[in-house]
């Protein structure tokens, strides 16, 4: 059974939230921040206007500095599999793309 019709995306529980939260501080002359990442959402709602941000991670711990040192060595992994994908001409669907050459 599907629960999902694109015909009504637009009334999805995420943007009937956001757009009430949206309204809700524009009504109060406040600025709304959707913070870092470029989702299409945020473009959608600030009509292309965009700035640059940065992120300063602080580890408070050994713990915390192993695990943001882990979290990008898993980031930097999952970019170059990406990397030597594309370069091998793998579809990345499981197996490799045909091949011109005879073997």
């Amino acid at each position: 059974m599907n629960t999902y019709d694109a015909a009504y995306a637009r009334l999805s529980p995420g943007t009937v939230l956001i757009d009430a939260c949206v309204n809700w501080a524009f009504d109060n002359h406040l600025d709304f921040d959707f913070g870092a990442g470029g989702q299409s959402y945020k473009q959608f709602w600030s009509k292309g206007v965009a700035y640059a941000t940065e992120s300063l991670h602080l580890a408070h711990t050994q713990w915390g500095l192993a695990g943001y040192r882990l979290s990008q060595g898993a980031l930097w992994a999952r970019e170059r599999v990406a990397w030597l994908r594309e370069r091998a001409g793998d579809t990345g669907a499981g197996k490799p793309a045909e091949s011109s050459t005879a073997g």
